[in-house]
């Protein structure tokens, strides 16, 4: 599974998932057609439409269930409650990413517990915009148990080789 050609689905649109769809864009990953968002504030949401071309969805199930790849973007506090929301509409199919700070890999498993393939990525800088963000470590090694198939981690590179960099995380 690469991004091209696969819907982006963004639970949130606060900076950080804009900073990722502006990243998509620019780098060509996947058209604004292909990417959708949505969040509580819906004057946000018009903005991100009007600058970028991008969809709104009408929900976050709805968004879950038309998205190939959805990234969760929202407060770590509201998180619960996004999972606990949208597990309904995951499946096995879905890549789900989660970029919020501080919510540990088990928690995310927790809440969409019927799935696999999930991810936990640590966003930082761009990887051009400071010295000390190119000394982070790029990655963690992950068990077999529990890493993603090649296609998924190919996908999820897809999304942050243009925006951030990943810490793979068991």
């Amino acid at each position: 599974m690469t991004i091209k050609g696969k819907t982006v689905g963004f639970v949130g649109a606060g900076n950080m998932g804009e900073a990722l769809i502006k990243g998509l864009l620019a780098a060509s990953r996947v058209p604004a057609d292909a990417i959708f968002a949505t969040d509580v504030r819906q004057e946000r949401l018009k903005d991100l439409d009007r600058q970028y071309g991008i969809q709104v969805a009408a929900g976050n199930v709805e968004l879950v269930r038309g998205a190939d790849v959805v990234i969760l973007a929202v407060k770590p506090q509201i998180m619960d409650d996004v999972l606990k929301e949208i597990a309904p509409a995951v499946t096995r199919r879905k890549l789900l990413i989660s970029i919020a700070a501080g919510v540990s890999t088990p928690r995310l498993r927790a809440g969409w517990a019927r799935t696999r393939g999930s991810s936990a990525s640590c966003p930082t800088r761009p990887r051009s915009s400071s010295r000390a963000s190119r000394r982070s470590p790029r990655r963690r090694a992950s068990s077999p148990a529990t890493s993603t198939s090649p296609a998924r981690s190919s996908a999820r590179s897809g999304v942050w080789s243009c925006s951030a960099r990943t810490c793979w995380t068991p």
